[in-house]
């Protein structure tokens, strides 16, 4: 009898341990990912140049060839005066408006519509972007709405489809901001809904534009169809002369380019991890021998946890993202040939979404923060645990 107590105790004891262990797996910690530049020298009088070609953080023309100077949209040039040293203005950050006449660039690591076709210094954040190449949250490339439906759009706005004609040759669009009507027109199929305002004195700039693809008037309900859907924030980010990222300065604004500079001399140390584009990008260098590379960090959303914890209505548990771009943003490949067509509107796939393969040096996990995140699958152990412990208790009886 005591022999069987004793070995009741001892499976009891077993179960416990087997589901602390359980739930303390069940948290892991989600470090960073780094995007790796290729690595190079960093002697006195080296050069390293840094573009999409060879950092990933970076965006280049996928219709241009690495050696046109148009296909280059981000890069950034370090020339070493000694070891591990930059003088004042030997670092430069350049980046360049894409996609023709939309005026696309990439700023800091973050998508934007350049406004203002005169000067490169109104950059909007791209709200809304889908066509055939890009579909919105829905998960397809069209928006579809009945008469007298609201469509939420971002920053309080709204689009309202009021009316269909008797033979669906006319739709009444109305768009409303925080409730108040700021524009409507009447349409036939094939136009477009354009928006515009003037902001910071630049007259005509759109903030939302929809191309009426079809409309259909039911017994029931009237149907108006909507592609190739734009909305920009109507609240830009400005840049100036003088602005100051990190030990970057904002040095020439042009109607296709901003350059920023370094204000001070930047030095590195063997074996440190230092700021170079404030905390966008990042330098490392070796232990040993001055060579380093540049990166950037993200840190992934976590694995959806719903089916582990037996309650499926719960949403997928995320990490903020550093240096987050639009979700809606396109490209990780722009176009800089200035054309107007279509096919350049179109974003490409961003470059959270391509992936890292199993031997891209340029992706990495990293050894800085760490986040705690709940991951699935480790619950199963402790259940395993208790049935097989109940299983042997009745045995034992």
């Amino acid at each position: 009898m005591d022999r069987n107590n004793t070995l009741k105790s001892i499976t009891i004891s077993i179960m416990l341990v087997l589901s602390i262990v359980a739930l303390c797996t069940g948290t892991v910690s989600a470090k960073p990912i780094e995007i790796r530049a290729l690595p190079g020298s960093i002697t006195t009088g080296s050069d390293m140049h840094l573009d999409g070609f060879n950092f990933s953080a970076f965006q280049y023309s996928i219709k241009k060839p690495p050696s046109h100077p148009l296909a280059t949209v981000e890069s950034l040039k370090l020339h070493f005066a000694s070891n591990g040293t930059i003088k004042e203005d030997d670092a430069v950050y350049t980046t360049n408006t894409c996609k023709g006449s939309m005026r696309f660039i990439w700023f800091m690591g973050c998508e934007y519509r350049s406004l203002d076709p005169d000067k490169a210094n109104l950059l909007s954040k791209i709200l809304i972007c889908f066509d055939k190449y890009d579909a919105p949250a829905e998960g397809n490339t069209k928006k579809t709405l009945a008469t007298g439906e609201t469509w939420e759009l971002k920053e309080g706005y709204s689009l309202v489809a009021s009316q269909v004609d008797l033979v669906g040759n006319k739709v009444y669009l109305n768009i409303y901001k925080n409730g108040e009507a700021v524009h409507d027109e009447v349409l036939t199929p094939g136009d477009y809904f354009v928006y515009n305002e003037t902001i910071d004195d630049v007259e005509d700039i759109t903030l939302f534009t929809c191309h009426v693809d079809s409309a259909f008037r039911g017994t029931d309900s009237n149907v108006v169809i909507l592609s190739v859907v734009r909305q920009y924030s109507d609240n830009p980010k400005k840049i100036g002369i003088g602005d100051e990222y990190g030990d970057f300065e904002v040095k020439e604004i042009t109607d296709k380019k901003i350059t920023l500079k370094n204000a001070n001399t930047i030095s590195f140390s063997l074996f440190e991890r230092e700021e170079l584009l404030g905390d966008w990008v990042k330098f490392r260098v070796s232990e040993k021998g001055w060579w380093g590379y540049a990166y950037t960090e993200i840190v992934c959303a976590a694995p959806e946890v719903g089916e582990s914890t037996g309650n499926p209505g719960l949403s997928p548990v995320e990490t903020a993202v550093t240096n987050s771009t639009p979700t809606t943003a396109p490209t990780s490949m722009a176009n800089t040939n200035g054309d107007t067509g279509a096919s350049e509107d179109a974003p490409a796939p961003s470059q959270e979404d391509s992936g890292a393969t199993e031997n891209d040096p340029a992706q990495e996990t990293g050894n800085d923060a760490a986040h705690t995140e709940a991951v699935p699958g480790f619950g199963v152990l402790s259940a395993i645990a208790g049935l097989f412990a109940v299983a042997y208790v009745r045995r034992l009886k």
